[in-house]
């Protein structure tokens, strides 16, 4: 029995036509336009799109576009310039829901942590690994940033029974 050949919906880079073919590479039967395939040290990657995702998409795009003419009707309707209503903007739709949540994210968080952090941050303390000196920001500095941590909270951290230190 004889091998299945799949044939694939491309389009000549050159003139823009599409045509099926076996392969990505080759020939354009329209202008003539050869592709070469490139050689083993190039990592291509084809533009994969689905009609499945394109249509995903496109909702995203038409919530988003609807989102701003409802912004300036509502802005005309009130006697304000457009930036006075962006907050009825969509600018961020979540991707990942379920049935029965929104598409819109959700608010912060507000509880004991985040009020003690916002009280730090008031009195100018660091908060987090961002603006902490014990935490550096080079590149060389991610895989130890941890150990400054733990050396903060316990100096006592690296030492060993021996009593050699780890750098």
């Amino acid at each position: 029995m004889g091998e299945t050949r799949i044939k694939r919906r491309v389009q000549c880079p050159q003139c823009a036509e599409k045509f099926y073919a076996i392969s990505v590479w080759g020939c354009c039967p329209h202008c003539g336009y050869e592709a070469e395939e490139p050689d083993d040290t190039v990592i291509s990657l084809p533009a994969i799109r689905a009609a499945t995702t394109k249509a995903t998409d496109k909702v995203y795009r038409d919530m988003e576009t609807a989102s701003i003419h409802r912004a300036e009707q509502a802005a005309a309707m009130a006697g304000v310039p457009v930036s006075e209503m962006s907050h009825l903007k969509i600018t961020n739709l979540r991707d990942n829901v379920q049935n029965g949540e929104t598409y819109a994210m959700p608010p912060p968080p507000n509880n004991p942590v985040t009020q003690q952090m916002e009280l730090m941050k008031q009195r100018g303390m660091p908060v987090g690994f961002i603006g902490n000196p014990n935490v550096g920001t080079g590149p060389t500095d991610a895989a130890r940033s941890g150990g400054r941590v733990l050396d903060a909270i316990n100096p006592n951290s690296r030492a060993n029974p021996l009593g050699a230190t780890f750098k």
